[in-house]
């Protein structure tokens, strides 16, 4: 059966009404949405599409980079992000654009510290590491997003290493308030941007049970996510070049990763013309999924009064 979603991934129905333009405006006034019945991160949401519960993420970046030799292998990703001190707690509050070369002598020291462990660094692409080891990693780890302004201690990682991996975090975190000077070619340090190391998307590569024919989305979350699947996310612009394509479509209007501001601006020019699309070509229901979960379906007309 052809099924058509779209995601709104940063705004709720009432948001996404007061920013539309009227063409828009009149399809949401025929979308009743109802409530989501459990809460999910923007990222999580997506993932339920694909049907994953725990999505091997470190995994599927090195796929995507052609690093993975056989599936038996296990990732592990770290990033650098900006803890707060609260009340008794530590808030993670901010995911900072890091420089692309972390140096030599982090890399080195880095090296040192998982070895132990049986893990290696694979990969340092785009300021964060990939993690490698051919033993599962004894830690179960949250994605970075979920403790997104909350303290991190509900989310930290658990399992058999957990001791170790405090002891590598304080490691590092000592490493990179060491790198709070520019360098000589006055690029930023890390330390400046960046106060700790998050572990996230530990496992190994698994199979997955989504069947999207069509995915269009400028996102890394849902390109991921069709890495999983075997296929490849379209640019967003391409949904415009022609009719509604036939086939399972899912369409992500925005970013799932949170932004650093409270509100990601609409491209009303896009909108509208999507909204022409649906409208005039559009023959079968559609359905709406938005920031908060919520989820409504849009019927064409098939008979008006003149």
């Amino acid at each position: 059966m052809r099924q058509t979603i779209i995601f709104f991934p940063q705004h709720t129905r009432s948001a996404l009404f007061e920013q539309a333009t009227p063409p828009w405006q009149r399809i949401l006034q025929r979308v009743a949405a109802t409530p989501a019945g459990s809460p999910l991160a923007p990222p999580d949401r997506l993932a339920s599409l694909f049907g994953g519960a725990h999505i091997p993420w470190a995994a599927l970046m090195a796929r995507q980079q052609g690093l993975v030799a056989h599936d038996a292998q296990h990732w592990a990703c770290l990033e650098p992000v900006r803890l707060s001190p609260g009340r008794d707690t530590l808030i993670l509050d901010g995911k900072p654009q890091v420089p692309q070369d972390l140096g030599a002598p982090f890399l080195k020291a880095l090296t040192g510290l998982i070895a132990p462990l049986g893990w290696q660094v694979a990969s340092t692409l785009e300021g964060r590491v990939l993690i490698r080891a051919d033993q599962p990693l004894g830690l179960t780890t949250e994605p970075w997003w979920r403790a997104w302004k909350q303290d991190i201690r509900g989310y930290w990682p658990c399992g058999p290493q957990q001791r170790v991996w405090q002891q590598i975090f304080n490691e590092l975190q000592m490493l990179m308030h060491l790198d709070m000077r520019p360098n000589k070619l006055g690029n930023v340090g890390l330390g400046q941007v960046a106060n700790a190391w998050w572990l996230w998307g530990e496992g190994a590569i698994t199979a997955s049970t989504a069947a999207w024919t069509n995915v269009y989305a400028d996102d890394a979350i849902a390109t991921l996510l069709c890495v999983w699947q075997g296929t490849r996310a379209m640019p967003l612009a391409h949904v415009l070049d022609r009719a509604l394509p036939r086939g399972n479509t899912l369409i992500i209007l925005g970013q799932c990763l949170p932004q650093g501001r409270e509100e990601e601006v609409l491209d009303i020019d896009f909108l509208d013309k999507l909204s022409h699309l649906v409208t005039t070509q559009g023959q079968h229901a559609i359905n709406f999924i938005f920031a908060d979960g919520a989820s409504g379906r849009w019927r064409p007309k098939r008979w008006g009064l003149w």
